[in-house]
């Protein structure tokens, strides 16, 4: 897939496996696992099926107190790797 629009809505997947332990996000899809650092985390517990790209990425610009542009591109990186690893959907 291709890096998600601004515009583009990621949701959430009913197969897919989240535990918060030990204060680190685990995300398991299929036979993938992986560990969410602090920002990644961030991002990803910022998809609810109806905030876009753009506003999660404002969301992680406020929090972070980055760039709202660097921010979105950021979350959008990521959020294209997860749809890559089956753990996202986007529409």
């Amino acid at each position: 897939m291709e890096q998600p629009s601004a515009d583009s809505v990621p949701c959430n997947r009913m197969d897919v496996r989240v535990r918060k332990f030990k204060g680190k996000v685990l995300v398991a899809a299929g036979d993938q696992a992986f560990e969410l650092e602090d920002t990644a985390a961030f991002v990803y517990q910022q998809v609810d099926d109806t905030r876009t790209v753009r506003e999660i990425g404002e969301r992680l610009a406020a929090e972070y107190d980055v760039e709202p542009d660097v921010a979105v591109a950021d979350a959008a990186e990521l959020i294209a790797e997860l749809v890559r690893a089956r753990a996202l959907d986007v529409r």
